[in-house]
């Protein structure tokens, strides 16, 4: 398994400092969502896509992509790479019973998808770790109304895009959170290289 270490040194190399800080986000995101049980992997940026709309994905070789223009630290690129950290914990945390017995809960695509309950309760759990509050979304439902199927319960855009779909003073404090815990670690790192020092 390649180090943090090493990719940070890659990524430092192909995007400057944009490449150092957002392995820095990354392990804060692993550490205080996940307690620390992700593995790293390969983060790059681009300026164009071939996926449509997308703004981020991941893949399950390991590889999140991140589409900027602005090649700097912002709340944009943060949230994306949160949000596909929450992809990359689905391929990595789950195991293939688990990812079997979602894939059979009748979704329209593989487990990874945003409308599984594994998402669902993810992005609940996220919101109220950050935010201190319920997020309103619940798996999309499709009932037949008048011989037609329609959709009922349906968060798409929260669903598919969170935290990417908050208002902007939560996307604001979204980042804000997640910089003040990359802050509080790295308080402690220079706490401890002082006492080792002393």
């Amino acid at each position: 398994m390649i180090s943090i270490k090493t990719y940070k040194k890659i990524a430092r190399r192909s995007f400057g400092q944009l490449g150092e800080d957002i392995y820095d986000y990354w392990a804060v995101i692993n550490k205080v969502f996940y307690d620390g049980k992700l593995k790293p992997l390969l983060i790059t940026f681009e300026k164009v896509f071939s996926y449509g709309q997308a703004i981020g994905t991941f893949s399950n070789h390991h590889h999140i992509r991140i589409k900027t223009k602005n090649f700097q630290i912002n709340s944009e690129i943060i949230l994306i790479l949160s949000h596909e950290v929450i992809h990359q914990s689905h391929d990595e945390l789950l195991s293939d019973k688990q990812k079997a017995k979602i894939e059979g809960f009748g979704q329209k695509s593989e487990y990874n998808c945003h409308n599984n309950i594994y998402w669902i309760s993810e992005i609940k759990r996220i919101h109220k770790q950050v935010f201190s509050e319920e997020l309103d979304v619940e798996l999309k439902k499709v009932k037949k109304i008048d011989g037609h199927a329609k959709r009922i319960n349906d968060h798409k855009e929260i669903r598919n895009r969170y935290p990417n779909s908050l208002s902007d003073d939560k996307k604001e404090r979204f980042f804000e959170y997640l910089t003040g815990e990359l802050q509080f670690a790295n308080c402690n790192c220079e706490s401890k290289n002082n006492e080792k020092k002393s």
